[in-house]
């Protein structure tokens, strides 16, 4: 979506350094008056350096945004140019197994579409009819596949407007994995007994790894469920998987600053089917040279 002129915009922030770490800061966004400027909205950024306000930009009036880190070092930024017309899109999870999605636009469309799809699947797939600017949308994700969904509002002529990603955390189920042994030689075989009360029949990945620094803090649920369906540098995934009360909250801005960017819509709609650059290497690696 945008920053719409008289519609009020959810704005999620990410403050990271050249390796992608986040890092705390604080800001404000400030509107000129005459000589002076008044602060619209103040905000903190802090775990991993994401926060994000309700902001109501107004037509006609000056806006920038200040920006400090946590040594009060200022870091600059610019102020995302504020549109007369535009989309904003709103997602509430209602905690009862449903999505409240919100449409606010200023546009002479009449009619909007909306399409929900995770990992080549459509989920939902409906249009609804704009009153005075404004639609709603009651989803059920209560049978929605675990992980990371994509949710992208098209206007009248079938053009993506706005995109926003939700993520349905996996319930996991408790499994007993008990070694044949309790000792293991450097590289002898090791055997598990796995027992899952709930699945008889079920297949299973097992990492290993040394519990010291060095650890990644990168699982296999991290990876099936985050990291493989985000672009760049996300730290410490695990946590989002940790129980701990705040990382549904910081899971949700996670979504909300890091955008779907596997396709564009454009090629998408166009037809084209985008030309593989490297082959599949099924059967091992694929090595090109010249023996003289």
């Amino acid at each position: 979506g945008q920053l719409v002129a008289g519609l009020t915009s959810r704005v999620a922030l990410h403050v990271a350094d050249q390796f992608g770490t986040g890092i705390s800061a604080s800001g404000a966004i400030l509107k000129k008056s005459g000589i002076k400027s008044d602060t619209v909205v103040s905000f903190r950024a802090g775990r991993f350096g994401m926060t994000s306000f309700l902001f109501k930009p107004l037509s006609n009036t000056d806006y920038s945004i200040v920006l400090n880190d946590y040594r009060g070092k200022p870091i600059p930024v610019s102020m995302p140019v504020i549109q007369p017309a535009g989309w904003v899109m709103s997602v509430k999870d209602t905690l009862s197994g449903y999505y409240k999605i919100s449409v606010a636009t200023k546009s002479e469309d009449e009619r909007i579409n909306l399409i929900i799809h995770c990992r080549g699947k459509v989920l939902f797939s409906n249009s609804s009819k704009l009153k005075a600017g404004k639609a709603e949308f009651l989803v059920d994700h209560k049978d929605w596949p675990d992980g990371i969904s994509h949710l992208t509002l098209f206007d009248t002529e079938e053009m993506p407007v706005a995109e926003r990603l939700v993520f349905k955390m996996p319930k996991l189920q408790t499994l007993d994995v008990i070694p044949v042994q309790s000792t293991f030689a450097t590289r002898s075989r090791v055997s598990l007994q796995i027992q899952n009360k709930a699945l008889s029949d079920a297949g299973y990945s097992v990492s290993v790894y040394r519990a010291d620094s060095l650890q990644s803090g990168n699982s296999i649920l991290s990876s099936l469920f985050l990291t493989s369906d985000l672009h760049g540098n996300i730290e410490d995934p695990d946590y989002y998987f940790s129980g701990h009360p705040q990382a549904a909250a910081e899971l949700d801005l996670l979504m909300l600053v890091n955008g779907w960017r596997k396709f564009k819509w454009s090629e998408v709609r166009s037809g084209k089917i985008k030309p593989i650059s490297f082959l599949p290497e099924l059967t091992g690696h694929l090595v090109e040279g010249q023996i003289v």
